[in-house]
């Protein structure tokens, strides 16, 4: 894999529970991992949802292997939030592929 086509910085996020200074429970997402990544538009679908039409357009962000993401946590890019849908195992922990879709 040519390191020159990882052109793009995303930043994995993790949904934690912390302690403000008066002792309450405040839900937050904090950074994870930022890495470099290389980015590829899916080939969207489209599905027909009552009596309107719906497309979906994921993108897949590769990143070199980190142990411990899941598709519980999101994924920061260009100020826009992106669902991890699927990740997918590239090599012998090489590399992985997030299949995420933007959060609207």
């Amino acid at each position: 894999m040519n390191p020159g086509r990882f052109d793009r910085q995303v930043t994995i996020e993790r949904f934690s529970t912390t302690t403000n200074a008066i002792g309450e429970q405040v839900k937050t997402w904090s950074a994870l991992i930022t890495c470099p990544a290389m980015y590829k538009a899916d080939p969207g679908t489209e599905a027909v949802n009552g009596d309107k039409r719906e497309a979906e357009r994921p993108v897949i962000f590769t990143i070199r292997y980190y142990a411990g993401i899941n598709p519980k946590d999101r994924l920061k890019y260009q100020g826009e939030v992106y669902n991890i849908l699927a990740i997918t195992e590239v090599g012998r922990k090489n590399l992985m592929e997030l299949k995420s879709r933007r959060q609207e």
